[in-house]
């Protein structure tokens, strides 16, 4: 079942077709006017906490403020908040008191009015709502996504060998810093362990990247943004299956090539030009 990603781009448009066997699997339109907020990071301010409705409006420089609600606080963070409020004389453990929180998570003692916060968009504004928000991070790789602060580790179902399943979680488990967690991909299946292990180290590199940019950002300030549309989209598809992937301009054959030779580099030869005289997509 050999796959083809197509990548067809005009001056007000990018679109990105993938075909399986010649039927259409997917396909992805970049519209270069409209600015994506899904998936960047913020630096965020407090501008309002409502605890009726256990939510929060974040200040992240756009039209509307981002709503932030309980259920994407990650848990780490809401014990830290709210141990600020346990009272001297509290005779509870520490042990005992994050139980507590755990069970009775109260927005309005995890944050304050006006205190700056690092969020992530999970779903683009919509009308007159503001873009939806996360502090459960994600960072997507080639083979593994990054959850820096939700310690999990998760595995694709589609790997379905159990020794597979046990030597990928042994690659993760001995390369990520204590408190973060991880998703293994379906593309991390038999891939060599330095495939892996590189992947993870340059999602570590980001994160860290980010918490430094935080540091130093105004508030509103985008502090990082995932991939462009066509890199996911090669992303998300590229495994040994491609047979091709078609371009319609040397600056995308270029971008493709460089981007695939940091995590499957004997794939590079995959990318060709389109140059015939009916259009990509026509054809």
């Amino acid at each position: 079942m050999l796959k083809k990603i197509l990548v067809n781009t005009y001056p007000w448009q990018t679109r990105i077709a993938v075909l399986r066997d010649n039927k259409l699997q997917d396909i992805y339109f970049d519209f270069r006017a409209k600015i994506e907020l899904e998936r960047c990071f913020f630096k965020g301010q407090i501008s309002k906490v409502l605890p009726g409705i256990q939510t929060t409006f974040v200040d992240i420089g756009q039209n509307k403020a981002g709503f932030l609600h309980i259920s994407e606080i990650d848990r780490a963070l809401a014990a830290e908040k709210m141990t600020k409020f346990q009272h001297d004389d509290d005779s509870r453990t520490p042990e005992a008191f994050k139980k507590v929180i755990k069970q009775s998570m109260d927005i309005g003692k995890i944050f304050k009015e006006g205190e700056e916060v690092l969020v992530q968009v999970i779903k683009e504004p919509v009308y007159e709502k503001g873009a939806k928000l996360t502090t459960c991070f994600t960072l997507p790789g080639k083979f593994v996504v990054l959850m820096p602060n939700v310690p999990q580790i998760g595995i694709s179902k589609k790997i379905e060998d159990r020794d597979e399943r046990t030597r990928l979680r042994e690659i993760i488990t001995s390369k990520l810093p204590e408190g973060m967690g991880a998703i293994i991909r379906t593309t991390a299946e038999s891939r060599p362990s330095k495939d892996i292990t590189r992947d993870l180290d340059f999602l570590l590199t980001t994160w860290k990247t980010i918490l430094k940019r935080f540091q130093k950002a105004k508030v509103g300030e985008k502090i990082h943004e995932d991939l462009p549309t066509t890199l996911r989209a090669v992303r998300e598809h590229l495994d040994e299956d491609v047979e091709v992937i078609l371009v319609e301009t040397e600056e995308d054959k270029k971008n493709i090539h460089n981007f695939i030779k940091q995590f499957m580099p004997e794939l590079v030869s995959k990318v060709e030009l389109y140059t015939k005289p009916t259009a990509l997509f026509d054809t």
